[in-house]
C-alpha cells in the first residue's frame, strides 16, 4: 500500500493518503464491517481517532 502512494508509514505510525483508492481495492467486506462500526465511533472525532 504504500507503493501504491495510499499510505505513509513510519515508526508505528500510519497514515491513510488515499482512502478512496484503498476502498475500491478491498473486499466488499468492507462496506459491513463499516456499517457496523460506524455507529459505535459516531462519538469519536478525527483528531480523537489520530491520537
Amino acid at each position: 500500500m504504500q507503493k501504491d502512494g495510499w499510505i505513509a508509514a513510519k515508526r508505528g505510525d500510519i497514515q491513510a493518503l488515499d482512502r478512496p483508492a484503498m476502498e475500491a481495492r478491498v473486499c466488499r467486506c468492507i462496506k459491513v464491517v463499516r456499517k457496523d462500526y460506524e455507529p459505535l465511533l459516531q462519538h469519536v472525532t478525527d483528531a480523537e481517532a489520530v491520537q
